[in-house]
């Protein structure tokens, strides 16, 4: 993945996901979403950052290969897990405010990374999205119940609404 990190002269830092085709985030990416705002947390003038991505859709959550090619399944998940956790809590507490900005669809880990935005803007699509002539469940529902109400997000889920 391309991550991308520019700060404007106001003081905007501006950090752009690209992975082609579907903008899915492997493990190494998800400590490089960290690193990212950790080291932005200590730039002097950052007054707020915009968290968003480049191409089809915000993200497609974890990379579905990357799991598959891992011989401990896991080990993947454990390292995948404390990857998500320290992106989203660095995110979290950054000592600025970090818009979401998201295209089209967003799925798993980045509902994840939304919810741990202080502001969402520019959804074109809910975080379900149709794939394969069936609904996809929403991944990283915790993190949704940070933008939606429980019963809406309770909906979302069993329904596979968007």
């Amino acid at each position: 993945m391309t991550l991308n990190q520019t700060v404007t002269d106001d003081g905007v830092a501006v950090v752009t996901m690209h992975h082609p085709p579907v903008n899915a985030i492997t493990v190494a990416d998800t400590w490089a979403i960290r690193d990212t705002f950790a080291e932005l947390a200590e730039t002097p003038g950052v007054r707020a950052a915009i968290l968003t991505a480049e191409g089809k859709g915000f993200n497609a959550g974890i990379d579905i290969k990357e799991m598959q090619s891992s011989q401990g399944s896991y080990d993947f998940l454990l390292g995948s897990g404390a990857a998500c956790f320290a992106a989203f809590e660095q995110i979290y507490r950054s000592p600025f405010p970090v818009i979401a900005a998201v295209n089209d669809f967003c799925m798993g880990l980045g509902v994840g990374l939304v919810g741990s935005c202080d502001i969402l803007v520019g959804v074109d699509q809910g975080p379900v999205r149709p794939t394969r002539g069936r609904q996809r469940r929403v991944g990283c529902a915790s993190h949704l119940a940070k933008l939606v109400p429980p019963f809406k997000l309770r909906q979302m889920v069993f329904t596979c609404e968007r």
